[in-house]
């Protein structure tokens, strides 16, 4: 024998956010999950054929497994100006420097000023 109240997922659904309907339809996937329902049983009564009951349940899993994924402990960081400025001057750095790379791969010297109708630097 188990101890503490029995669970009834009826009353709970009735104490959740949502319609109507939406609750009916938790309430067939959880009896099906139970089974106290067959695919049939649950498709009549969230009006959908059995396949499609199936396909309702795998969902409703896979959101079950993903609401109970662990999540980092805490605040989420808060980002700044400063640091997206940041970000984006290091962005800068690094196209600069692959820049730089490739004009010294070609021979080039990136500060001085490019002849007429030399070829564009990449």
């Amino acid at each position: 024998m188990t101890r503490g109240r029995p669970v009834d997922p009826g009353r709970r659904l009735d104490r959740c956010e949502g319609s109507t309907e939406a609750k009916q339809r938790a309430k067939a996937v959880a009896d099906y999950i139970a089974g106290h329902l067959c695919a049939e049983e649950a498709g009549d009564l969230m009006g959908v054929c059995p396949s499609r009951v199936h396909a309702i349940v795998s969902a409703t899993l896979q959101a079950m497994v993903e609401a109970n994924e662990c999540k980092p402990a805490g605040r989420p960081p808060e980002t700044t100006e400063r640091d997206e400025e940041i970000a984006t001057l290091e962005k800068t750095v690094k196209t600069l420097e692959q820049e730089l790379k490739i004009a010294k791969i070609l021979g080039e010297q990136p500060w001085a000023p490019r002849q007429r109708g030399a070829p564009k630097r990449p």
